[in-house]
């Protein structure tokens, strides 16, 4: 009974410590993804922040955030994404 106890406690202690240590040590159970992609080029002016979708989504792609935080995305194969990406770089 003691053991149980225990074990309890210790499950308690993991399940509300520190979550971003632990969760960033994870993989990305809700990778963001991008499905639908630019057509045209956006102008490096109005670009604030890129990332680069995870690794487990279906599409390599470029999230781009402009600077009134609108976010779009971008095939990472695209010419203008390539030469965005070794200008910042």
């Amino acid at each position: 009974m003691q053991h149980t106890s225990v074990v309890l406690l210790c499950l308690l202690l993991i399940l509300l410590g520190p979550q971003n240590s632990f969760s960033n040590s994870l993989v990305d159970s809700k990778p963001t993804c991008c499905f639908v992609f630019l057509r045209k080029n956006l102008p490096h002016s109005l670009i604030k922040s890129h990332d680069i979708t995870s690794s487990s989504c279906p599409y390599k792609a470029v999230m781009f955030t402009l600077k009134k935080g609108r976010k779009f995305c971008a095939h990472l194969k695209d010419q203008w994404v390539q030469d965005y990406l070794n200008k910042v770089i």
